[in-house]
C-alpha cells in the first residue's frame, strides 16, 4: 500500500508545483498586476462606498448637477471633487486619487503611454456634453466678428493687423488644444510669438481682456461665467468662408453655426473603481445625457430636434 500512497501524494504535490507556477506566470504577464491585486480584492460594497472625480474647474456648474442627480439613485454615496484641468484631472485618475475625470481634450498619445508604463491600462473616454470655445474681445474692440483665418494666424505664430494679443489659460486645462483642432493646427503647448500669452486661468484672461481694446482671450462656455458683460468683456461672433459669424449661443453651437466647439469628456481605467464605470455609464447613457440637457447644457449625442422618418405626412 506505500507504493501507490507515495505516487498520490507525489502526484499531487506536482500539481500544486504547477498550479504555482502558472498563477507566478499569469502575474507577471500582467493578468493580474501585483499593484492592483488589493484594489481588485475589495468588496463590492466597500468600492461603491465613495466616489472622487476630477477637473472640476472645466464645467463647474454642470459637474455638481450631475453628482446630485446621480447621488439621488446612491443616496448613501460619499462623493469627493478635485478641482483642476484636463492634465491635472487625468494625473489623478492614473494615480488612482480619482474614480472618473471630466476632460475638455481626449487623452494625448503619450498620456496614454505613460498610463500603460505605469499601469499595463489604457484610459476609456466618452463625451458628456458639448460646449463653446468663446473668443472674448473688449468692447472697445476695433471689429465685433471675425473670421476663424484671423484666429488660424495668430494660433499658429502668425500676427493679425487689427489684433495684437490672444491671452489663452493655462494649456494644462485642455482648452489650447481643443481651440487649435478646431482650427486644422497640430497639437501644440507653446507658440514661439509674442501675440499668444498663456494666462493662469479663464479669470486672468478675462481682466488682461478688459484692460486691452485690441486684445482677444479664449475661454470655455461650459465654465465662463454668465455674466461677461459685467466682467468688461463680451463673446466675438466668429464665422468661416462658407458660414456666417456667429455668437456662441446655445443654437448656435447645438446646429453647428458657431464654428469653435469642444467637448467635455469624462475618463476612468478600465481596471479602476466599480464607482468610477458606474458613473461613467450613467454619463453616456440615454438617461445621463437627458440630465445634461435638463440642466440647460447641450449633450454629447442628443440633437437638438428629433428626427422623425416617415412615409406619410406628419400630423396626418
Amino acid at each position: 500500500m506505500a507504493g501507490p500512497r507515495l505516487r498520490i501524494f507525489s502526484l499531487h504535490g506536482r500539481v500544486i508545483i504547477y498550479v504555482l507556477i502558472i498563477a507566478a506566470l499569469f502575474l507577471v504577464r500582467g493578468g493580474l498586476r501585483c499593484g492592483n491585486l488589493s484594489e481588485r480584492l475589495k468588496p463590492r460594497e466597500t468600492a461603491m462606498k465613495t466616489l472622487s472625480v476630477a477637473g472640476l474647474d472645466l464645467a463647474p456648474r454642470l459637474v455638481p448637477a450631475l453628482l446630485g442627480h446621480y447621488r439621488r439613485d446612491y443616496p448613501d454615496l460619499s462623493i469627493e471633487i478635485e478641482t483642476g484641468g484636463s492634465a491635472q484631472a487625468l494625473e489623478a485618475v492614473a494615480n488612482r486619487r480619482a474614480d472618473l475625470a471630466f476632460l475638455s481634450r481626449p487623452p494625448a498619445p503619450d498620456e496614454q503611454a505613460r498610463i500603460r508604463d505605469a499601469r499595463g491600462d489604457t484610459a476609456l473616454w466618452y463625451p458628456v456634453a458639448l460646449g463653446a470655445v468663446e473668443v472674448l474681445r473688449n468692447p472697445g474692440a476695433p471689429v465685433e466678428s471675425l473670421d476663424v483665418s484671423v484666429l488660424r494666424a495668430l494660433a499658429g505664430g502668425g500676427s493679425s493687423p487689427v489684433f495684437t494679443r490672444l491671452y489663452v489659460p493655462d494649456p494644462n486645462t485642455g482648452l489650447w488644444a481643443a481651440f487649435r483642432q478646431r482650427l486644422g493646427l497640430a497639437p501644440a503647448d507653446t507658440v514661439r510669438n509674442g501675440e499668444v500669452v498663456f494666462l493662469a486661468d479663464e479669470s486672468q484672461v478675462m481682466r488682461a481682456v478688459a484692460a486691452e481694446p485690441r486684445a482677444l482671450g479664449l475661454g470655455s462656455s461650459l465654465s465662463l461665467p454668465a455674466n461677461l458683460d459685467s466682467l468688461g468683456v463680451a463673446p466675438m461672433a466668429v464665422g468661416t468662408d462658407s458660414t456666417r459669424a456667429s455668437l456662441p449661443t446655445y443654437q448656435a453651437v447645438g446646429y453647428g453655426e458657431y464654428p469653435l466647439y469642444h467637448y467635455l469628456y469624462a475618463a476612468c481605467l478600465p481596471s479602476g473603481s466599480t464607482s468610477g464605470n458606474m458613473f461613467l455609464s450613467y454619463l453616456v447613457s440615454a438617461r445621463g445625457q437627458r440630465q445634461v440637457e435638463r440642466d440647460g447644457w447641450l449633450p454629447a449625442k442628443r440633437p437638438l430636434r428629433e428626427v422623425v422618418v416617415t412615409t406619410g405626412p406628419i400630423g396626418g
